[in-house]
């Protein structure tokens, strides 16, 4: 059997808070020898308990929208500016992952190992060289203590680089700043008390505020990324949390 998705790409809204989501654990649509559509495990567990489950985020300029390929086979539609999917499930071992315009071939393939029961999020971005490519991130990290959160960032735009202000919005509990470097970098993990805050963002050593998001949640215990994606001519965040749900984070002006 050939193994495709069952997921689709996720709406572009801001649910304010991180939440655990349940995963996919019912196995996978399978196409058989005969082109008919059935509902199959991968076979390294029971109904497809231990499958390597993977999202995928489009922050590519060129493809808007973007076809994403596993296995030589096409799989969701995502648009760009941030667009990106709940987890699929993928059979474990090198698998081919691709991405290219709507409607044509991939244009970038890189393959890729998936441990079984792993979480993977693959991001499709701008080279350096002007070619797109993929960023993955293992989300195997362990939490953090209770009443703390860990979150990273990643950015996948041009930039040399953005000033990244999780700020309160109790002003008792302080704010957090990351360094976001230039293209492609992903920052170390940033410890900081949970609770309700603001994500600001400005240019490396800048105090010109391009980016403030509207109020968002961080629970207890949770590991995050935020993605910094071109969107026309700004930006935009996607707060991805480890092995849950996703968020665009919307922008309100001060």
């Amino acid at each position: 059997m050939i193994h495709i998705f069952i997921f689709q790409e996720e709406p572009n809204v801001n649910e304010g808070k991180f939440s655990r989501r349940g995963v996919l654990r019912a196995g996978l649509l399978a196409v058989t020898a005969t082109g008919t559509l059935g509902l199959a495990g991968c076979g390294g567990g029971e109904d497809g308990m231990d499958d390597p489950q993977l999202r995928f985020v489009n922050a590519t300029v060129d493809f808007s929208p973007a076809d994403f390929w596993v296995d030589n086979r096409r799989g969701p539609t995502v648009q760009a500016g941030g667009g990106f999917t709940n987890y699929g499930l993928v059979r474990d071992g090198m698998r081919p992952i691709g991405v290219g315009p709507s409607g044509q071939n991939a244009q970038v393939t890189i393959s890729r190992n998936f441990a079984k029961e792993s979480f993977t999020t693959a991001v499709a971005l701008m080279g350096a060289s002007g070619n797109e490519e993929f960023r993955f991130l293992d989300e195997d990290n362990a939490l953090p203590p209770g009443g703390s959160v860990k979150l990273r960032v990643l950015n996948a735009t041009s930039a040399t680089g953005y000033d990244v202000y999780v700020q309160s919005v109790v002003p008792a509990t302080g704010n957090t700043h990351i360094v976001a470097a230039g293209y492609n970098n992903l920052t170390e993990f940033t410890n900081f008390a949970s609770g309700t805050r603001r994500v600001y963002i400005t240019n490396r050593n800048s105090l010109a505020v391009i980016f403030r998001s509207a109020e968002f949640t961080f629970p207890s215990r949770t590991v995050g990324t935020l993605v910094i994606v071109p969107n026309g001519s700004g930006i935009a965040v996607v707060a991805l949390q480890e092995q849950g749900n996703g968020a665009r984070l919307t922008h309100q002006a001060p």
